[in-house]
């Protein structure tokens, strides 16, 4: 996942896409578990694949959806934290996150980010939505 970017740097060229054509759906482990963050462009912040896509497309204008993971508790390591099945809390709040962003990725698609945006927004009140 670290290096991601050459997948979406190929797939962008095959279908002769614009950086602000796609849209990069992804953990982060700077939300909260289940929070949702829908922006136009920014920074990788302390995601490693993000950074890797940045860097391929070669700009920081790409659509992104980012899906909060939460930290690993006191004492654990980022490597379990990722791949361990989540606490049945957490993998309630994290079924409705994926759910909600699969809707606004559908609407990225048929209509566009700022459709997307706009459908965020009016889901969440506010920039965050944790559901």
């Amino acid at each position: 996942m670290n290096r991601s970017g050459d997948a979406v740097r190929e797939i962008s060229a095959q279908f002769s896409l614009l950086p602000a054509e796609v849209l990069v759906v992804y953990d982060d482990a700077d939300l909260p578990v289940g929070s949702l963050r829908l922006r136009s462009r920014g920074g990788p912040g302390t995601h490693q694949g993000m950074r890797s896509v940045l860097s391929a497309l070669g700009t920081d204008d790409v659509p992104r959806l980012r899906v909060g993971i939460g930290r690993p508790a006191e004492g654990s390591g980022w490597v379990d934290h990722v791949l361990s099945s989540p606490s049945p809390v957490e993998a309630d709040a994290l079924a409705r996150a994926v759910d909600f962003a699969g809707e606004l990725a559908w609407v990225f698609l048929c209509s566009g980010l700022s459709a997307a945006l706009d459908r965020f927004s009016r889901e969440s009140g506010k920039t965050d939505r944790i559901i």
